[in-house]
């Protein structure tokens, strides 16, 4: 029996990987859902969009509503674990002796907790862990320790 256009597909894309000389990983959203996490067209809070929540505005124009949603948001992705998707990734950049990087735009620190080295993970939108000042006085970011997750945040996205 032939093999089929997907099994052709895996059997080429295992020999590309094995004589890659650099391992690019992008990784966007759809590896985010895969651990059970919402996607930001799936966000809303009250019948506002992830993109208008994201605005630092909110901390003037209404701070109950920043810090339901950005409490709830970091309750929900620090309670996720990164799926199995991730340390298969991590394996095929560590076993091989090649240089690799992963650049992402999800905020879930995912790579990290599956062990990625922090240098290599470029995180274009920074992540849930990382607080930098709404205006922009300045590029650098600082840690964010997120304590215990809280019940009345949980439940709203």
């Amino acid at each position: 029996m032939a093999p089929s256009p997907f099994e052709v597909a895996c059997e080429r894309a295992a020999t590309l990987l094995a004589e890659a000389h650099f391992i690019l990983i992008v990784a966007g959203a759809g590896l985010s859902a895969d651990s059970g996490l919402p996607t930001f067209v799936e966000i809303n809070l009250e019948g506002r969009s992830y993109k208008s929540l994201c605005d630092p505005r909110w901390v003037a124009w209404d701070p109950s509503v920043f810090y339901r949603f950005w409490g709830a948001t970091t309750d929900l992705y620090h309670g996720h674990t990164p799926h199995p998707g991730y340390a298969l990734l991590r394996k095929w950049c560590t076993q091989r002796k090649v240089d690799w990087q992963v650049v992402t735009s999800n905020i879930d620190r995912h790579f990290h907790r599956a062990g990625f080295e922090r240098d290599r993970v470029h995180e274009v939108h920074s992540s849930v862990d990382r607080l930098q000042c709404c205006t922009p006085c300045t590029q650098t970011t600082w840690p964010l320790d997120p304590g215990p997750p809280t019940p009345m945040y949980s439940a709203l996205i």
